[in-house]
């Protein structure tokens, strides 16, 4: 009913300046069923309906020259006024102005979608089933959007950008108050190579533990007839900030996947290779893997359904022989070793309002 709300309230405003503003909706729900190797972890499967995900995107212009806002309201969660970074609350994703000053030049000030990882984060979240625990929204808040000021430069359709966003603000022992961004996403051929860098400085709080992380990101686009193949590299080095008895971390992801994109099906396969280690000598390393199929009734439409299997395999080597795998105090395993897996039936709803 909230959104339904929104979308009435916004109405008058954007009648009053229709072809200048824009509204859209966006939804998934699906059917889970999920394993999670009982006789390994003890935990029971479950299967359930989930309908965790509701977004309205709203944009247009300001009424100053060449200038624009975007305001997306996803209704996740925060609704109950968790604020986050941004002082914002946390179903508020994006708020942002941005102007454009000419010669392929921009600047965005505000709540945005922070550029992190390679092939990942140019995905609509609702188009992936499982992410890399170190290609997508590791460092920052856990959704990837953070309050801070967006730089674009566009030249021959190489696009160059910085980002300085709020770091785990207030909480005891972080160095910076900033974190940094830098990426480069180049377009040959007129889109059949894209090539993906990006780094970032971080300074987090995870558990109460502060550390500097750097990650590099890098990753390449083939799109080839009606096929797209990607493969990406991350990287996570998290370096300990002031006195503790936390351990310097290295995360690395491997990530590729083959799409074949039909008119109306789109079936792909998506295989993750992952591992986490710190000097204590714990490491886990992870293999997944996603099978899907999507159907389009209509090919024009971004409404489809889709029918996924995926699976997740858990390896540890503790330093102390524990069932339990500890890497840093923030990434933990059940038991040392173990596969889930989960099958996904839904339907994800996406149309332009006007």
């Amino acid at each position: 009913m909230f959104g339904l709300s929104l979308i009435l309230a916004l109405s008058p405003l954007a009648n009053a300046q229709e072809e200048k503003h824009a509204l859209s909706l966006e939804a998934r729900g699906e059917y889970q069923s999920l394993d999670a190797d009982y006789s390994k972890t003890g935990a029971r499967g479950d299967s359930r309906f989930v309908f965790n995900m509701a977004r309205v995107t709203f944009t247009g212009p300001t009424g100053i020259d060449n200038q624009s806002y975007e305001m997306i309201v996803n209704y996740k969660g925060g609704t109950d006024g968790t604020v986050d970074d941004g002082n914002l609350n946390a179903a508020v994703e994006t708020l942002n102005v941005s102007q454009d000053f000419g010669n392929d030049l921009s600047l965005t000030l505000g709540k945005f979608a922070t550029y992190q990882g390679s092939n990942e984060w140019w995905y609509d979240d609702t188009d992936v089933y499982t992410y890399s625990s170190y290609g997508y929204a590791n460092d920052i808040n856990a959704d990837g959007y953070d309050a801070g000021l967006h730089l674009a430069y566009t030249i021959a359709d190489q696009e160059l950008v910085f980002e300085i966003i709020n770091a785990d603000e207030g909480k005891t022992g972080v160095s910076s108050r900033f974190s940094y961004l830098a990426s480069y996403r180049g377009n040959f051929m007129n889109g059949t190579i894209v090539p993906m860098i990006t780094y970032g400085i971080f300074a987090d709080t995870g558990n109460n533990i502060a550390t500097q992380d750097k990650h590099l990101g890098l990753g390449v686009q083939l799109n080839v007839n009606s096929f797209t193949v990607e493969l990406e590299h991350n990287s996570v080095t998290e370096e300990k900030q002031g006195s503790s008895n936390y351990s310097d971390v290295e995360g690395t992801s491997m990530v590729g996947l083959v799409r074949f994109n039909g008119e109306n099906f789109r079936p792909f396969v998506k295989y993750i290779s992952e591992e986490a280690k710190d000097k204590a000598a714990d490491k886990i390393t992870k293999d997944s893997y996603d099978l899907g199929l999507e159907w389009y009734p209509n090919k024009d439409s971004g409404s489809r359904w889709h029918l996924t299997y995926s699976s997740e395999d858990y390896d540890c080597k503790s330093a102390n022989s524990s069932t339990t795998c500890t890497v840093n105090e923030k990434e933990t395993t059940a038991l040392a070793d173990h596969t889930n897996t989960t099958i996904r039936i839904g339907y994800r709803l996406m149309f332009d309002i006007f």
